[in-house]
């Protein structure tokens, strides 16, 4: 009898898309981003944020993606646009 467990969450493909139709606490991957979601109590969806270093921006960001420069500024997607804060550090 084997103990092993697999989970297996819904998953997408397409780029910068985000999954729809998630039930309270389903897990969803999009697997092109690396992205992890989860539905919420009211029925919409919930993305776990990204935190990257380096200097390039990441591919597909959502809102509340955050990455560190190199340098002392907070740099992360605000929904809309790339917003870069200098001097500004974020915990």
């Amino acid at each position: 009898m084997s103990n092993e467990i697999t989970f297996k969450f819904k998953r997408g493909v397409s780029g910068g898309s985000s999954p729809t139709g998630l039930t309270h606490g389903e897990i969803a991957v999009n697997t092109t981003d690396k992205r992890l979601f989860v539905g919420s109590v009211t029925g919409g969806v919930i993305p776990f944020n990204r935190v990257y270093t380096g200097g390039d921006t990441p591919e597909h960001p959502i809102n509340g993606d955050y990455w560190y420069s190199g340098s002392a500024s907070y740099i992360y997607y605000n929904g809309s646009r790339i917003v870069t804060e200098i001097g500004r550090a974020h915990v």
